[in-house]
Protein backbone atom coordinates (compact mmCIF):
# COMPACT_ATOMS: atom_id res chain seq x y z
CA UNK A 1 0.00 0.00 0.00
CA UNK A 2 0.91 3.47 -1.26
CA UNK A 3 -0.25 6.65 -0.40
CA UNK A 4 0.48 10.20 -1.16
CA UNK A 5 2.33 9.28 -4.54
CA UNK A 6 1.79 12.60 -5.20
CA UNK A 7 -0.12 15.67 -3.35
CA UNK A 8 -3.94 14.97 -5.60
CA UNK A 9 -3.94 11.11 -3.69
CA UNK A 10 -4.73 12.97 -0.56
CA UNK A 11 -7.42 15.34 -0.52
CA UNK A 12 -8.50 16.63 3.22
CA UNK A 13 -11.30 19.03 3.66
CA UNK A 14 -12.08 19.89 7.21
CA UNK A 15 -15.39 20.08 8.39
CA UNK A 16 -16.13 22.69 10.30
CA UNK A 17 -18.27 23.66 13.51
CA UNK A 18 -18.74 27.57 11.92
CA UNK A 19 -19.33 26.50 8.42
CA UNK A 20 -19.80 23.17 7.69
CA UNK A 21 -17.83 21.11 5.73
CA UNK A 22 -15.22 23.27 3.41
CA UNK A 23 -14.41 22.55 -0.40
CA UNK A 24 -11.34 22.10 -1.67
CA UNK A 25 -12.41 22.60 -5.46
CA UNK A 26 -14.23 26.10 -4.35
CA UNK A 27 -12.90 29.66 -4.09
CA UNK A 28 -14.33 31.50 -1.20
CA UNK A 29 -16.22 34.94 -1.57
CA UNK A 30 -16.21 37.44 2.03
CA UNK A 31 -18.88 37.20 3.90
CA UNK A 32 -18.78 40.35 6.31
CA UNK A 33 -15.07 42.06 6.18
CA UNK A 34 -16.75 45.29 7.77
CA UNK A 35 -17.56 44.35 11.40
CA UNK A 36 -14.89 45.18 14.13
CA UNK A 37 -13.91 42.52 15.79
CA UNK A 38 -10.30 41.15 17.26
CA UNK A 39 -9.82 37.87 15.02
CA UNK A 40 -10.04 37.40 11.18
CA UNK A 41 -11.45 34.11 10.10
CA UNK A 42 -9.75 33.01 6.38
CA UNK A 43 -10.06 29.43 4.34
CA UNK A 44 -6.19 28.46 3.86
CA UNK A 45 -5.67 26.20 1.01
CA UNK A 46 -2.44 24.20 0.54
CA UNK A 47 -1.09 21.65 -1.90
CA UNK A 48 2.47 20.00 -0.86
CA UNK A 49 2.84 22.96 1.99
CA UNK A 50 4.52 22.15 4.98
CA UNK A 51 2.28 24.26 7.67
CA UNK A 52 4.64 25.82 10.06
CA UNK A 53 6.91 27.03 6.58
CA UNK A 54 3.72 28.92 6.09
CA UNK A 55 2.92 30.73 8.78
CA UNK A 56 6.35 31.54 9.12
CA UNK A 57 6.28 33.02 5.72
CA UNK A 58 3.15 34.90 6.34
CA UNK A 59 4.03 36.21 9.68
CA UNK A 60 7.48 37.69 8.53
CA UNK A 61 5.38 39.54 4.88
CA UNK A 62 2.80 40.92 7.56
CA UNK A 63 5.10 41.83 9.97
CA UNK A 64 4.36 39.97 13.28
CA UNK A 65 4.50 36.99 15.38
CA UNK A 66 3.55 33.85 14.21
CA UNK A 67 1.49 33.71 17.87
CA UNK A 68 -1.05 35.50 16.02
CA UNK A 69 -2.11 32.76 13.86
CA UNK A 70 -4.28 30.01 14.83
CA UNK A 71 -5.20 26.69 13.64
CA UNK A 72 -7.71 24.04 14.11
CA UNK A 73 -5.18 21.65 13.00
CA UNK A 74 -2.08 20.95 11.59
CA UNK A 75 -2.95 19.27 8.06
CA UNK A 76 -0.76 17.03 6.01
CA UNK A 77 1.99 18.78 3.96
CA UNK A 78 1.54 15.94 0.60
CA UNK A 79 -1.79 16.49 0.39
CA UNK A 80 -4.58 18.98 -0.89
CA UNK A 81 -5.77 20.44 2.08
CA UNK A 82 -8.90 23.57 3.19
CA UNK A 83 -8.85 24.61 6.86
CA UNK A 84 -9.69 27.54 8.56
CA UNK A 85 -7.35 30.24 9.85
CA UNK A 86 -7.91 33.07 12.51
CA UNK A 87 -5.07 36.05 12.60
CA UNK A 88 -5.19 38.32 15.31
CA UNK A 89 -5.33 41.90 15.17
CA UNK A 90 -5.03 42.43 11.77
CA UNK A 91 -6.04 46.05 10.98
CA UNK A 92 -8.63 46.39 7.70
CA UNK A 93 -6.19 48.34 5.75
CA UNK A 94 -4.04 45.32 5.79
CA UNK A 95 -7.22 43.37 3.65
CA UNK A 96 -5.68 43.83 0.10
CA UNK A 97 -1.96 42.94 1.45
CA UNK A 98 -3.07 39.54 2.59
CA UNK A 99 -5.08 38.77 -0.49
CA UNK A 100 -1.77 40.19 -2.29
CA UNK A 101 0.00 37.44 -0.82
CA UNK A 102 1.81 35.13 -3.22
CA UNK A 103 3.42 31.86 -1.75
CA UNK A 104 3.36 29.01 -3.86
CA UNK A 105 0.73 26.20 -3.31
CA UNK A 106 -1.15 28.49 -1.13
CA UNK A 107 -4.84 30.04 -1.46
CA UNK A 108 -6.16 32.40 0.95
CA UNK A 109 -9.53 33.32 1.53
CA UNK A 110 -10.38 36.35 4.36
CA UNK A 111 -14.16 35.23 5.22
CA UNK A 112 -15.33 37.71 8.17
CA UNK A 113 -14.12 39.36 11.58
CA UNK A 114 -15.04 37.50 14.76
CA UNK A 115 -14.47 38.00 18.05
CA UNK A 116 -13.31 34.15 18.83
CA UNK A 117 -9.77 32.91 17.11
CA UNK A 118 -10.29 29.89 15.78
CA UNK A 119 -8.98 26.75 18.08
CA UNK A 120 -6.67 23.76 18.21
CA UNK A 121 -9.37 21.05 17.88
CA UNK A 122 -12.71 23.19 17.50
CA UNK A 123 -13.38 21.31 14.05
CA UNK A 124 -15.72 18.43 14.15
CA UNK A 125 -13.11 16.19 11.95
CA UNK A 126 -11.91 16.06 8.19
CA UNK A 127 -13.40 14.31 5.09
CA UNK A 128 -10.75 12.33 3.50
CA UNK A 129 -10.61 11.79 -0.48
CA UNK A 130 -7.50 9.01 -1.16
CA UNK A 131 -6.14 7.09 -3.86
CA UNK A 132 -4.60 4.07 -2.20
CA UNK A 133 -2.08 2.84 -4.71
CA UNK A 134 0.38 -0.31 -5.10
CA UNK A 135 -2.49 -2.68 -3.85
CA UNK A 136 -2.31 -6.46 -4.39
CA UNK A 137 -5.98 -8.40 -5.33
CA UNK A 138 -6.65 -9.53 -1.45
CA UNK A 139 -5.72 -5.82 -0.35
CA UNK A 140 -8.82 -4.52 -2.90
CA UNK A 141 -10.82 -7.26 -1.81
CA UNK A 142 -10.26 -6.32 1.65
CA UNK A 143 -11.45 -2.38 0.70
CA UNK A 144 -14.46 -4.11 -1.03
CA UNK A 145 -15.96 -5.96 2.24
CA UNK A 146 -15.34 -2.90 4.47
CA UNK A 147 -18.82 -1.41 6.20
CA UNK A 148 -19.77 2.16 6.02
CA UNK A 149 -18.77 2.42 9.62
CA UNK A 150 -15.50 1.07 11.38
CA UNK A 151 -13.81 1.10 14.67
CA UNK A 152 -10.33 1.42 14.60
CA UNK A 153 -7.43 1.91 17.18
CA UNK A 154 -6.93 6.02 17.50
CA UNK A 155 -3.03 5.54 17.62
CA UNK A 156 -1.19 8.95 16.36
CA UNK A 157 0.22 8.79 13.17
CA UNK A 158 3.88 9.32 11.91
CA UNK A 159 2.67 12.87 11.28
CA UNK A 160 3.31 13.22 15.11
CA UNK A 161 6.50 12.05 15.58
CA UNK A 162 8.28 12.71 12.30
CA UNK A 163 9.87 10.41 10.48
CA UNK A 164 13.69 11.10 10.54
CA UNK A 165 16.13 8.58 13.00
CA UNK A 166 15.30 11.10 15.91
CA UNK A 167 11.76 11.39 16.99
CA UNK A 168 9.72 14.12 17.77
CA UNK A 169 8.58 12.49 20.93
CA UNK A 170 12.34 11.93 22.50
CA UNK A 171 13.09 15.73 21.80
CA UNK A 172 9.90 16.41 24.29
CA UNK A 173 11.05 13.84 26.87
CA UNK A 174 14.14 15.68 27.43
CA UNK A 175 12.50 19.03 27.26
CA UNK A 176 10.46 17.84 30.06
CA UNK A 177 13.48 16.43 31.80
CA UNK A 178 14.85 19.93 31.31
CA UNK A 179 17.69 18.39 29.15
CA UNK A 180 18.17 21.67 27.17
CA UNK A 181 21.51 19.99 26.11
CA UNK A 182 19.71 17.05 25.03
CA UNK A 183 17.01 18.97 23.44
CA UNK A 184 19.25 20.97 20.75
CA UNK A 185 21.31 18.31 20.39
CA UNK A 186 19.02 15.97 19.14
CA UNK A 187 16.83 18.83 17.27
CA UNK A 188 20.39 19.59 15.27
CA UNK A 189 20.86 15.73 14.24
CA UNK A 190 17.61 14.81 13.53
CA UNK A 191 17.80 18.02 10.90
CA UNK A 192 21.37 17.31 9.56
CA UNK A 193 21.00 13.68 10.04
CA UNK A 194 24.03 12.88 11.62
CA UNK A 195 25.93 13.18 15.08
CA UNK A 196 27.17 16.14 16.03
CA UNK A 197 29.48 17.18 18.75
CA UNK A 198 29.11 20.66 20.15
CA UNK A 199 33.52 20.71 21.44
CA UNK A 200 34.50 19.90 17.66
CA UNK A 201 35.89 22.00 15.14
CA UNK A 202 33.42 20.93 13.46
CA UNK A 203 30.33 21.94 14.66
CA UNK A 204 31.03 25.97 14.05
CA UNK A 205 30.80 25.06 10.04
CA UNK A 206 27.45 22.88 10.00
CA UNK A 207 25.45 23.36 6.76
CA UNK A 208 21.19 23.71 6.90
CA UNK A 209 18.81 23.27 4.08
CA UNK A 210 16.22 26.11 3.82
CA UNK A 211 13.56 24.10 4.57
CA UNK A 212 15.37 23.80 7.92
CA UNK A 213 15.18 27.28 9.05
CA UNK A 214 13.90 26.41 12.50
CA UNK A 215 16.54 24.60 13.22
CA UNK A 216 19.50 26.97 11.35
CA UNK A 217 18.35 29.86 13.60
CA UNK A 218 18.89 27.59 16.93
CA UNK A 219 22.17 27.29 15.13
CA UNK A 220 23.36 30.39 14.79
CA UNK A 221 21.64 31.36 18.11
CA UNK A 222 24.36 28.71 19.93
CA UNK A 223 27.19 30.25 17.61
CA UNK A 224 26.50 33.88 18.70
CA UNK A 225 26.42 32.92 22.64
CA UNK A 226 29.92 30.76 21.73
CA UNK A 227 27.45 27.30 21.76
CA UNK A 228 26.75 27.07 25.58
CA UNK A 229 23.74 28.86 25.93
CA UNK A 230 21.24 25.54 25.06
CA UNK A 231 17.85 27.21 27.03
CA UNK A 232 18.53 30.52 24.99
CA UNK A 233 18.50 28.76 21.96
CA UNK A 234 15.47 26.34 22.71
CA UNK A 235 13.80 30.19 23.66
CA UNK A 236 14.46 30.87 20.31
CA UNK A 237 12.01 28.38 18.47
CA UNK A 238 8.47 29.45 18.20
CA UNK A 239 6.43 28.26 21.38
CA UNK A 240 4.38 26.28 18.78
CA UNK A 241 7.56 24.45 18.17
CA UNK A 242 8.34 23.35 21.32
CA UNK A 243 4.47 22.82 22.57
CA UNK A 244 4.53 20.60 19.55
CA UNK A 245 7.82 18.00 21.18
CA UNK A 246 5.76 17.64 24.35
CA UNK A 247 2.70 16.65 22.39
CA UNK A 248 4.25 14.47 20.67
CA UNK A 249 5.65 12.26 23.83
CA UNK A 250 2.43 12.20 25.64
CA UNK A 251 0.89 11.10 21.78
CA UNK A 252 4.22 8.10 21.96
CA UNK A 253 2.67 7.31 25.81
CA UNK A 254 -1.07 7.25 24.33
CA UNK A 255 0.16 4.88 21.79
CA UNK A 256 2.36 2.56 23.94
CA UNK A 257 -0.70 2.26 26.48
CA UNK A 258 -3.57 1.42 23.64
CA UNK A 259 -0.91 -0.62 22.41
CA UNK A 260 -0.43 -2.41 25.49
CA UNK A 261 -4.08 -2.69 26.62
CA UNK A 262 -5.61 -3.26 23.07
CA UNK A 263 -7.94 -5.89 24.08
CA UNK A 264 -9.37 -3.66 26.96
CA UNK A 265 -9.52 -0.42 25.80
CA UNK A 266 -12.03 -0.51 22.58
CA UNK A 267 -14.43 1.12 25.02
CA UNK A 268 -11.85 3.65 26.85
CA UNK A 269 -10.93 7.36 27.23
CA UNK A 270 -7.28 7.47 28.47
CA UNK A 271 -6.13 10.14 30.29
CA UNK A 272 -3.10 11.34 29.17
CA UNK A 273 -1.08 13.51 31.67
CA UNK A 274 -0.27 16.88 32.28
CA UNK A 275 0.65 19.04 34.49
CA UNK A 276 -2.65 18.75 36.52
CA UNK A 277 -2.54 14.96 35.97
CA UNK A 278 -3.22 14.01 39.60
CA UNK A 279 -6.34 13.87 40.45
CA UNK A 280 -8.85 14.21 38.04
CA UNK A 281 -8.69 10.36 37.09
CA UNK A 282 -9.42 6.92 38.79
CA UNK A 283 -7.09 4.75 39.30
CA UNK A 284 -6.34 2.00 37.31
CA UNK A 285 -4.44 -0.17 35.93
CA UNK A 286 -3.83 1.85 32.89
CA UNK A 287 -3.15 4.61 34.58
CA UNK A 288 -0.85 2.82 36.93
CA UNK A 289 1.09 1.99 33.35
CA UNK A 290 1.12 5.33 32.45
CA UNK A 291 2.55 6.64 36.16
CA UNK A 292 5.18 3.74 35.51
CA UNK A 293 6.08 5.05 32.12
CA UNK A 294 6.82 8.59 33.27
CA UNK A 295 8.77 7.10 36.83
CA UNK A 296 10.95 5.34 34.26
CA UNK A 297 11.17 7.80 32.35
CA UNK A 298 12.16 10.23 35.23
CA UNK A 299 9.10 12.66 34.55
CA UNK A 300 6.73 14.44 36.51
CA UNK A 301 2.82 15.41 35.94
CA UNK A 302 4.11 18.60 36.93
CA UNK A 303 7.20 18.29 34.71
CA UNK A 304 4.45 19.82 31.99
CA UNK A 305 4.65 22.59 33.18
CA UNK A 306 7.79 24.33 31.74
CA UNK A 307 8.29 27.45 33.08
CA UNK A 308 11.50 28.06 31.59
CA UNK A 309 10.01 27.82 28.36
CA UNK A 310 6.48 29.19 29.19
CA UNK A 311 5.14 26.26 28.00
CA UNK A 312 2.89 24.15 29.41
CA UNK A 313 0.32 21.16 28.62
CA UNK A 314 -2.76 19.98 31.23
CA UNK A 315 -2.97 16.86 29.95
CA UNK A 316 -6.39 15.82 28.05
CA UNK A 317 -8.37 12.97 27.24
CA UNK A 318 -8.37 10.99 23.69
CA UNK A 319 -10.57 7.88 22.84
CA UNK A 320 -8.31 4.80 22.98
CA UNK A 321 -10.55 3.58 19.48
CA UNK A 322 -12.11 6.09 16.58
CA UNK A 323 -14.72 5.71 14.23
CA UNK A 324 -14.72 6.18 10.70
CA UNK A 325 -17.66 6.89 9.10
CA UNK A 326 -19.27 6.94 5.77
CA UNK A 327 -16.63 4.67 3.96
CA UNK A 328 -17.39 4.38 0.59
CA UNK A 329 -15.05 3.21 -2.90
CA UNK A 330 -15.36 5.65 -5.57
CA UNK A 331 -13.13 4.03 -8.31
CA UNK A 332 -11.10 1.04 -8.65
CA UNK A 333 -8.26 1.12 -11.44
CA UNK A 334 -5.17 -0.06 -12.33
CA UNK A 335 -2.53 1.48 -11.34
CA UNK A 336 -0.34 3.33 -13.86
CA UNK A 337 2.20 4.66 -11.40
CA UNK A 338 2.92 0.86 -10.19
CA UNK A 339 2.31 -1.43 -12.84
CA UNK A 340 0.71 -4.85 -12.22
CA UNK A 341 -1.10 -3.50 -9.29
CA UNK A 342 -4.61 -1.42 -8.33
CA UNK A 343 -5.30 1.79 -7.17
CA UNK A 344 -8.50 2.29 -5.49
CA UNK A 345 -9.79 5.86 -4.79
CA UNK A 346 -12.20 5.56 -1.44
CA UNK A 347 -13.25 8.47 1.02
CA UNK A 348 -14.88 8.53 4.82
CA UNK A 349 -14.98 11.15 7.49
CA UNK A 350 -12.52 10.41 10.99
CA UNK A 351 -12.93 12.78 14.03
CA UNK A 352 -10.80 15.25 14.77
CA UNK A 353 -7.52 13.90 15.95
CA UNK A 354 -7.76 10.77 14.30
CA UNK A 355 -5.63 10.03 11.02
CA UNK A 356 -6.55 8.92 7.46
CA UNK A 357 -2.67 6.87 7.56
CA UNK A 358 -3.57 4.55 11.11
CA UNK A 359 -6.85 4.35 9.73
CA UNK A 360 -5.81 2.91 6.19
CA UNK A 361 -3.15 0.69 8.01
CA UNK A 362 -5.34 -1.04 10.70
CA UNK A 363 -8.10 -1.64 7.75
CA UNK A 364 -5.17 -3.60 5.74
CA UNK A 365 -3.30 -5.30 7.70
Amino acid sequence: MIIKAKPEDFIVEEVTRRYGKLDYFRKYEPINLEREDKHLICVLKKRNVETFQFIKSFSKYLGFSTNRISLSGTKDKVACTIQLMSIYKIKKEKLKKIQEFKYEGVELYPLEYSDKKIHLGEHEGNFFTITIRKLRERDVKKLFSLPSTILFPNYYGVQRFGEGKIKSWEVGRALLRREWREAVKLILENALNQKIDFESEEFFNLTFSKSKFYERNLYNYLLHHHGGDFLGGLKSLPRSILQMFVHSYQSWLFNKVVEEFSDEVKEKEIHIPGYNFEGFIEEGKIEKRIREVLLEDGISPSDFYIKELGIKSEGLVRKAYAQATDFRIIRKERDGLFPGYYKVKVSFFLPAGSYATVFLKEVLK
